[in-house]
């Protein structure tokens, strides 16, 4: 999920963020160290893949019922506060215990 507050400053400054992302910027080390893990575990996943993840928060299940009308949503219905996002942050530590407790072993040759 992405927070709309977040959405909305990508949307507004979209090209400020491009012609910075040419720059060499230093992020803190704490940043960093989320987005290469970030990478590392949703990299490969497709947006339908990332968006199919994003269907499983209970809460964005919740506040997409609430903005429903007819055939489609109405966007502002549907943003889940983010103290509710914070209550599902259970899942995503479940994510990050799975593939801590995985990455060191060695692949298994699919058959």
């Amino acid at each position: 999920m992405v927070l709309e507050k977040i959405r909305e400053d990508y949307l507004e400054d979209y090209n400020t963020l491009k012609e910075e992302a040419k720059e060499n910027i230093e992020l803190p080390e704490n940043v960093l160290e989320a987005l290469i893990l970030t990478k590392e575990i949703f990299g490969s996943c497709s947006a339908d893949e990332l968006s199919e993840m994003s269907r499983q928060i209970d809460c964005w299940l919740k506040y997409f019922k609430k903005s429903g009308v007819k055939n489609h949503y109405d966007k502002r219905k549907f943003i889940a506060p983010y103290k509710e996002l914070e209550k599902e942050l259970y899942k995503m530590q479940k994510v990050l215990d799975a593939y801590e407790s995985t990455k060191d072993i060695e692949e298994v040759e699919e058959y």
